[in-house]
């Protein structure tokens, strides 16, 4: 044997077997890593890892903080939330079970087709993680869900099934009163009207649950903790339900009898300001007139005409002391810069007493108080009452109207803002007019919200209407008088008088400015107007518990306020007088033959015993209608009903509303035309 055949070898194992280093150097990376995730686990980030596990092992689900309800003045129910069930599949985990035997199990309980809660429950795409299979008020309904959820033989069916708490808003009055209430969006947002305005107030506060789950959802013995939701604050409005759905009513009644194209109506308290309904109507076909989808008396804008005469005479009693039995020497015409001015019908001078000179609307006697108080003065006292200026009310595209400075004014301006015309106004300003005049020349901030309340029903913000004195209590009762003689024999008003009651008013008259084709806006010719009209009234005139006032758009039938506006307004007024149960001012002789006949209680719902849209005569109506005015019913054959719980509510699908607000509406006074002012006043 050789030396070398018996030699050990002395090359090593690894140089030998490679693949043990390998296998070794593995090894020693591998515990080096856990060492270091370990050491990451238990003394480096321990938190982190811990806060993974909780979102693993626990979920939480969003708890609907209801809206607050919008309710009017005898807490009847506009507006309410109502608590909904949401029932959510995650369509990647359905379709991995049997989403065929989960669509049978809830079929029958949902009474809906089970191939249509199959296409629900699968996916749409590779990445949908996300499908609403119903929505659910019906306690019932949710009682048997959850007890299939926690049936052991069914609870498989429902894994990647969720039942999330959701609220749905409802207005239970249908169209009453909606372009003032407004409407939220599919996430309970306000969206227009009060809905939006009070938004941050009316949305509730959502609260939170969390609570341990599992493979196939909550682990019923879990830990669980729950923020509780916090209810949004309740509205209760100055508006009263009644009076709103009559004035809905005669506006809708008026607006298809005269053809107009649209109407809106104010009745106010003028003592306090508080609005007790706020009406906008439009046409919808060539025979019928429907609620606005806009809250048309606060948004559009347009010239008042003759109304407007109100602040002249007003401002001539206050600050030149004129009475209503002054005489004023009124010429045939007057002109300012190149521009004439007279009567309808024409006259030459004569003398008018300050009632005679308002009740038949004359441009040349407004014209000549307003020269002889000054621009500057005038000027004054139509922005002291309210013109060119927000109301305060903040409603959402509410309109400041546009009156200019006298430092603006052109040519004949001084002439034409005076009754009217150069300038424009929404019906808002004009209540606030009417009204200050009504209660002894002291302006009262219009409101529409009486009170906000919390949750528990205690008043949680008191609502202030600010208030300034703008012409004398003297002034206000002479104007008063003068505005009597409106409605009185030779007046341009007469068919806004009421029996057994005084009425205050004054008619306006406008043509409307349109493209009639040659893509101009003008007056139109002679053949072809357009005319807005316009009346503001108080009732009773000797001490005034209601202010109306109101417009037409484009009446058809009759073009001017004498016979389109004044009976409008006399239908309104007796219609509120009689439900907020108004009595005369005179002696009790004076009384009108209907309110012997029946007795009203102040502030209880549905007492109007006859319909405003029936035109039966008043003095038979005895029986008391209390049904609710379902939508599209006509309105002569229901009323509303009070509501005083979320539980009576019936849904009904908000109309299609403008978010940016409506058109303004532009015209000029009959008082003057284009071609050389000649024209009528009222």
């Amino acid at each position: 044997m050789s030396r070398r055949a018996g030699r050990r070898s002395n090359r090593s194992l690894f140089a030998e077997h490679p693949q043990v280093f390998v296998v070794l150097a593995v090894f020693f990376t591998v515990m080096v890593v856990y060492m270091a995730a370990l050491i990451d686990l238990q003394a480096v980030r321990p938190e982190r890892y811990r806060d993974l596990a909780a979102d693993q092992s626990i979920a939480s689900r969003k708890i609907a903080g209801f809206r607050g309800q919008i309710v009017d003045r005898e807490g009847y129910v506009l507006a309410a939330s109502t608590p909904t069930q949401l029932i959510i599949a995650d369509p990647q985990i359905v379709q991995d079970n049997d989403p065929e035997w989960t669509a049978s199990l809830l079929a029958p309980i949902l009474e809906t087709d089970a191939a249509l809660i199959v296409e629900r429950l699968l996916p749409a795409s590779d990445s949908d993680r996300y499908n609403e299979v119903a929505v659910t008020s019906d306690q019932d309904v949710l009682k048997q869900i959850r007890a299939l959820v926690d049936d052991d033989e069914t609870t498989k069916a429902f894994a990647g099934i969720v039942i999330r708490p959701e609220e749905d808003r409802l207005y239970p009055a249908g169209s009453l009163a909606r372009p003032l209430v407004g409407r939220v969006d599919v996430d309970e947002v306000g969206r227009s009207g009060l809905e939006q305005q009070f938004d941050e107030l009316l949305r509730g506060t959502a609260g939170r649950e969390q609570y341990e789950r599992g493979v196939f959802g909550s682990i019923s013995v879990g830990q669980r903790t729950v923020e509780p939701a916090a209810k949004g604050y309740d509205l209760t409005l100055t508006i009263d339900h009644r009076v709103q759905y009559g004035t809905e009513s005669i506006l809708q009644d008026t607006c298809e009898k005269l053809g107009a194209a649209g109407a809106s109506a104010i009745v106010a308290n003028p003592a306090t300001g508080e609005i007790y309904a706020m009406a906008s109507v439009e046409r919808v076909d060539q025979t019928q007139c429907g609620i606005a989808p806009y809250n048309k008396a606060a948004i559009d804008t347009f010239e008042p005409g003759s109304v407007m005469k109100l602040v002249a005479f007003a401002a001539a009693a206050d600050s030149l002391g004129y009475t209503a039995e002054d005489r004023l020497l009124v010429p045939g015409s007057i002109t300012v810069a190149d521009k004439p001015f007279s009567d309808h019908p024409r006259h030459d001078e004569m003398e008018m007493t300050m009632a005679e000179a308002l009740g038949q609307s004359s441009n040349v006697a407004a014209i000549t108080l307003a020269q002889q108080m000054g621009s500057d003065t005038y000027y004054d006292y139509a922005r002291q009452f309210g013109f060119g200026a927000d109301t305060g009310l903040n409603l959402a595209g509410e309109s400041a109207g546009v009156l200019r400075e006298p430092s603006e004014w052109l040519g004949s301006d001084a002439g034409s803002i005076v009754i009217g015309q150069g300038m424009t106004v929404n019906l808002m300003q004009l209540s606030a007019a009417f009204n200050t005049v009504g209660n002894g020349g002291l302006y009262i901030q219009p409101s529409l919200v009486k009170a906000v309340k919390d949750a528990d029903g205690g008043e949680a913000e008191t609502i202030d209407s600010p208030s300034r004195q703008i012409i004398s209590r003297e002034a206000a009762a002479e104007t008063l008088r003068m505005l009597r003689a409106v409605t009185s024999e030779g007046g341009t008003g007469t068919k806004a008088s009421i029996d057994g009651y005084s009425v205050a008013g004054k008619t306006g008259t406008a043509w409307k400015v349109f493209d009639n084709g040659s893509g101009k806006l003008s007056y139109g010719t002679e053949n072809d107007r357009r005319y807005v009209t316009t009346f503001g009234g108080l009732v009773p005139a000797e001490a005034p518990e209601i202010s109306v006032v109101l417009v037409i758009d484009e009446p058809r039938t009759a073009t001017s306020a004498t016979t389109a506006a004044a009976p409008a307004f006399a239908e309104i007024a007796q219609y509120a007088l009689r439900v907020l149960n108004v009595a005369p001012a005179g002696p009790t002789g004076d009384e009108p033959v209907w309110r012997a006949k029946r007795t009203l209680i102040r502030g209880t719902p549905a007492e109007a015993t006859d319909s405003p849209r029936a035109g039966e005569d008043v003095a038979e109506a005895e029986s008391i209608v209390t049904a609710t005015p379902a939508e599209g019913a006509t309105p002569e054959a229901v009323e509303p009903e009070p509501q005083s719980s979320v539980d009576q509510l019936v849904e009904v699908a908000p109309p299609e509303v403008l978010e940016n607000g409506g058109p303004t509406v532009i015209a000029v006074d009959l008082a003057s035309d284009s071609s050389g002012g000649q024209g009528r006043g009222g």
